[in-house]
């Protein structure tokens, strides 16, 4: 599906779910990762791509016909970011800004629409488990793998012992195993293809 021209504007005015439901799936993880970094919670960025995408659902009608959709919806969730951290009252960090404008740059995407279509759903289901660990196990991954933050690190954060941090990372990388376990021939397949 191409998401760029007067057709695909057209169907999201006229409220067509396939044009929602392949935009939501093309742009999550980037919208995800980016709210994340403001955010630095799980559940607020998952709660943050949902009101980004309830936004241009109430923005529809100021879509222009030849508008580029992906700088409007990255608009509008950078200010929607901006708004929760005023509200909170948290500071940015010095990079964010940069790694939002990266982030919103296109980027020559490999393979075919499918492939990037099944790469992103796969990420989707991989963001999905993760929220399900228990809040500790959660915690204590996104630091190790979103932040690379070393277990020294995490432990001086969360003001527990480094033994705490191993042992619940290995629940949390066992549970994952487990959760994504139907997964891996399909990510071996894909792996395959690239080679």
């Amino acid at each position: 599906m191409e998401i760029k021209g007067r057709d695909f504007i057209q169907r999201l005015k006229s409220d067509d779910r396939e044009a929602y439901n392949y935009l939501f799936l093309k742009y999550y993880m980037q919208l995800f990762y980016i709210a994340l970094k403001y955010l630095e919670e799980t559940e607020d960025a998952k709660d943050m791509v949902q009101s980004t995408f309830i936004k241009l659902w109430e923005s529809k009608a100021d879509l222009m016909p030849d508008q580029d959709i992906k700088p409007y919806l990255f608009t509008i969730h950078k200010n929607n970011c901006l708004d929760r951290l005023k509200n909170k009252k948290n500071t940015l960090h010095k990079n964010t800004v940069s790694d939002f404008d990266i982030a919103v740059r296109d980027k020559p995407q490999s393979g075919t629409a499918d492939d990037n279509l099944i790469a992103q759903e796969l990420e989707y289901k991989i963001i999905k488990a993760i929220s399900k660990l228990p809040e500790r196990c959660r915690i204590i991954f996104e630091y190790s793998r979103f932040r690379n933050y070393t277990y020294p690190e995490i432990a001086l954060k969360l003001n527990i012992s480094v033994k705490t941090v191993e042992t619940q990372m290995s629940i949390a990388l066992d549970k994952l195993r487990m959760q994504l376990a139907d997964l891996l021939p399909i990510l071996f397949f894909i792996i395959m293809l690239k080679i």
